[in-house]
């Protein structure tokens, strides 16, 4: 679970500023709502479910699942945590999943799921948000780390951090307002 939080060069100023929207790819496939989709595309595999027609410019939320990052954790985790939740017909949900790799060897990826689904789908790109527990948790944190200008919101629950630098932290959430109560009451967070 080590080594994911290494440093990383800032982004430009323009690139913190505005994400630009990925242009629509040609093999994009059909999106089913009222159904966990699994994508067989250049950036996959995983899972996205989609918004109910005619909602526009949806959120989009990217759930890292924890352990190894298998199919079969991914589907537990939308079955466990998203898929009964009120309002989820109005985000777009993705949960990126390895084969046979650790999904920690290869997190990088989920910058290109992320564009592919915009490009195929629509959707904001200043309106991406990221989510993890576990393992996944940790990789929410480190693709924040890497680039915080992706990110609208992060949503991290690791269950722990082998190695941080909270200077790095602080400004990669910078600009990031607490979404809860709890957020706000414990804010400055200072890792261990």
């Amino acid at each position: 679970a080590g080594g994911l939080a290494s440093p990383v060069a800032p982004p430009s100023a323009a690139a913190q500023s505005h994400v630009a929207a990925p242009e629509k790819a040609s093999f994009c496939p059909a999106a089913s709502t009222d159904t966990l989709q699994d994508r067989d595309t250049p950036a996959s595999p995983y899972f996205v479910h989609h918004p109910a027609p005619g909602l526009a410019e949806v959120p989009t939320v990217i759930f890292i699942p924890g352990g190894a990052g298998s199919r079969r954790g991914a589907q537990r985790v939308w079955e466990t945590y998203l898929s009964d939740g009120k309002g989820v017909e109005s985000f777009r949900i993705i949960i990126p999943y390895s084969v046979d790799l650790d999904f920690l060897e290869e997190f990088p990826r989920t910058f290109k799921i992320i564009d592919e689904v915009l490009a195929c789908y629509g959707g904001h790109p200043e309106k991406v948000h990221v989510a993890g527990v576990s393992n996944g948790g940790l990789a929410a944190f480190a693709l924040m780390l890497q680039q915080p200008h992706r990110f609208a919101t992060l949503l991290g629950a690791p269950g722990e951090f082998a190695e941080v630098d909270p200077a790095a932290w602080e400004k990669a959430l910078a600009r990031k307002p607490p979404r809860s109560r709890a957020c706000k009451a414990s804010l400055p967070v200072t890792p261990r």
